[in-house]
Parts: C-alpha cells; sequence; structure tokens
C-alpha cells in the first residue's frame, strides 16, 4: 500500500475541504461512477463494461442501465461517446488507465470532465490522487469543481491527438499543455495526450514555456498549481 507523507495528507485533506463537492477517488486508480455522486441527469459509466443514466425521481438519484459493452469486441462505456465505444477514454486501457503525471500540479482529466488529479512527488516516485467533481465538472481556469456538466469541457473532447509529438496549450489554462505520444496497447497503435505544466508565470505558445502574457492570464487560482 502507498505511504503518504504526512505533510501530503494534510494538505488533500485542506484541498477536500476547500474545494465544493470534490472528494477522493483513489491514489492509484480510477473508479467509476455512481448517480448518488453524480447527482445530475445523464450518462455514466456505472463501470467499465456498463452505460446508464442517471434520473431525479423524487429526492433520490435512480441508475437506469441502457447498454453492455464487450470488451472482447473492444468496446468500452465512454461518456464523451454517449455509450460504448472504441475510442480512448477513461474505461479503455488504451487511455493508460491510471494518469500519468510528468510535472508536480493539478490537471484535469483528458477523458472525464468530472474527474481532475494532484500530481506530488512521494520522494522520487511521482504519484496521481485523483479527485471527482461529483455532480459538476472541473475548471481547469479556476482549479475548482465550478462547472456544470453541460458545459464544453464535458462535451467536446479538449485535445487532438492527430500525429506524434502534436502539442498545444489546454483549453481554459495555457499553463498546462499537452503532447501527444504514441502507445502500443494490444497490437494497436494508440494516440494519447501526456499533461504538463509550464514553470509559474509562464505560458504555453508555439512549442514552447514562455513568460506569460498579463492580458491573457487565467485567474489567480489556476496559477497556484
Amino acid at each position: 500500500m502507498l505511504t503518504l507523507p504526512l505533510r501530503l495528507v494534510t494538505l488533500v485533506l485542506y484541498l477536500i475541504n476547500a474545494t465544493t463537492g470534490s472528494h477522493v477517488v483513489s491514489v492509484t486508480q480510477f473508479q467509476t461512477s455512481t448517480c448518488a455522486d453524480r447527482q445530475a441527469p445523464g450518462i455514466i459509466c456505472s463501470n467499465c463494461n456498463t452505460v446508464a443514466v442517471c434520473v431525479k425521481i423524487g429526492t433520490v438519484w435512480e441508475t437506469f442501465w441502457v447498454e453492455a459493452c464487450n470488451p472482447d469486441e473492444g468496446l468500452y462505456c465512454n461518456e464523451f461517446e454517449g455509450g460504448c465505444s472504441s475510442s480512448v477514454g477513461s474505461c479503455n486501457p488504451a487511455g493508460g488507465g491510471n494518469f500519468e503525471c510528468n510535472t508536480p500540479g493539478v490537471f484535469p482529466d483528458p477523458f472525464n470532465c468530472r474527474l481532475y488529479h494532484m500530481c506530488f512527488l512521494n520522494g522520487n516516485n511521482p504519484v496521481a490522487i485523483n479527485m471527482d467533481c461529483g455532480g459538476a465538472a472541473f475548471s481547469p481556469a479556476t482549479g475548482d469543481c465550478s462547472l456544470s456538466l453541460n458545459d464544453t469541457v464535458c462535451l467536446t473532447p479538449q485535445f487532438n491527438c492527430s500525429f506524434v509529438g502534436q502539442m498545444a496549450a489546454w483549453p481554459g489554462n495555457n499553463n498546462i499543455y499537452y503532447i501527444c505520444a504514441a502507445e502500443t496497447v494490444d497490437g494497436n497503435r494508440v494516440l494519447r495526450p501526456r499533461l504538463y505544466r509550464c514553470p509559474a508565470n509562464q505560458m504555453f505558445l508555439d512549442g514552447q514555456c514562455v513568460q506569460r502574457d498579463w492580458s491573457n492570464m487565467p485567474p489567480v487560482a489556476a496559477l497556484i498549481w
């Protein structure tokens, strides 16, 4: 079992208390959603092989299963796709399973708008603490769970990986950027984004971290991490 330094645990608890609606999903793996956690109507992955819809009846959020995904056919639940899909996602092994920490900081999840990740160094080992906004979406601009599940971040993929080495600033916070890398999964070549952060007070522009253009500065909260 992973043991986190006391200082890190204290910081995590502080962030949980400070960020309304968020809670720790796990330190090592994603967990799938429940309607009780989500607290909003729409499609969820109740597990990686089951697509469900959340409906509020009275004061209770009910779960209705609508599709089963067959992993033997390369199909997994994908909320972006609205059902079973072979596309890269948080459930699809091509998505990498755990979030990959490359630099310290707080990062949006590339495939699930409700998730975000706090990356730390535990000694020399990078650790991703996976957080869930529940019935809200994570805002890269403000660093909290302040967006609705109908926001663009939930309806449209925030990255484009068409070729190896493709890179761009992350929408909503140009201190964060991604680089598309190729991986082989079950004999198939898959492109997926790896997220990084520029140093404080810098932004990603034209393939490099440069001094921030203060006229295009995101909110202060986004710069803390």
